[in-house]
């Protein structure tokens, strides 16, 4: 750069945004503190190093965004803006996601992963790329919600110290010949990934016998409860208690599915 460089130069100014909200028809304006913020940096005259240096993790997040959007080749500035990027995105995820499960929340949070690098890296800019740089929580929570649809179907977790219904702590339920089949589809779904167990739910034809699994094995429902205000898995169904050995009927079948899905003899 020149001497003749001076602070009209925009080379000191933030990249302005050029995309038209979908409603009102007003253009993105960033946060006037967040423009100050990538200003300042800008002025600084070496933006990577003051961003390696230990800005990373005070800067705001709609910050961060812009200088992975506009660091050009350097890889190493943006891979570190990047990684602190997704370990925010990370936090509004599971802020948003309470009530899934923790395999649910990973693969919610994958998808929302991908979503964010796609916007990041877009070329050229798009609406939704321009603005993260405006509402980055906004994006990621409403983007989240759409990553949670294909879970809707399944019941919000609910934790119980125990899913007894008898004095001594035991499940008669538990007594049954489906006890073994668990323990082998135990040891399946440990060894496989999350978007393998979600894979291995949706070999399971019945969507009532996959909610009855979910319910039972995964979310650790009680079939029945002496407590009417305790949410069991017959109830869920509309089924009286005595009717429970139908509810374990659908959990073999589907834990016969999982496993012909994935290569165990049933």
């Amino acid at each position: 750069m020149s001497d003749s460089s001076t602070m009209d130069d925009p080379m000191l100014y933030p990249v302005p945004l050029t995309s038209v909200r979908a409603k009102g028809g007003g253009a993105y304006n960033r946060f006037r503190d967040v423009e100050e913020e990538i200003t300042q940096i800008l002025r600084s005259g070496d933006p990577a190093t003051l961003l390696l240096g230990g800005s990373l993790s005070t800067c705001k997040s709609q910050t961060l965004v812009y200088f992975a959007r506009h660091s050009g080749t350097d890889r190493h500035l943006v891979g570190q803006l990047v990684h602190e990027i997704m370990s925010r995105a990370a936090a509004i995820v599971a802020k948003n996601s309470r009530g899934f499960s923790d395999t649910d929340v990973e693969i919610i949070a994958g998808g929302v992963r991908v979503h964010l690098v796609t916007l990041l890296f877009a070329d050229p800019s798009t609406r939704m790329s321009e603005n993260l740089e405006v509402d980055f929580h906004g994006a990621v929570r409403q983007q989240t919600i759409k990553e949670q649809r294909p879970f809707k179907d399944v019941p919000t977790a609910n934790k119980f110290d125990t899913a007894s219904t008898t004095a001594d702590g035991s499940d008669p339920l538990d007594d049954i010949p489906e006890k073994a089949a668990s323990t082998a589809l135990d040891e399946l779904i440990r060894k496989t990934s999350p978007p393998q167990v979600r894979q291995l739910l949706k070999a399971i034809k019945d969507p009532k016998h996959r909610k009855a699994f979910i319910l039972r094995k995964l979310r650790d429902w009680p079939m029945t409860s002496a407590d009417p205000s305790m949410p069991t898995v017959t109830k869920y169904f509309g089924l009286r208690p005595e009717q429970a050995r139908t509810v374990q009927y659908w959990i073999d079948r589907a834990i016969k599915e999982m496993r012909e899905a994935f290569g165990e003899p049933s």
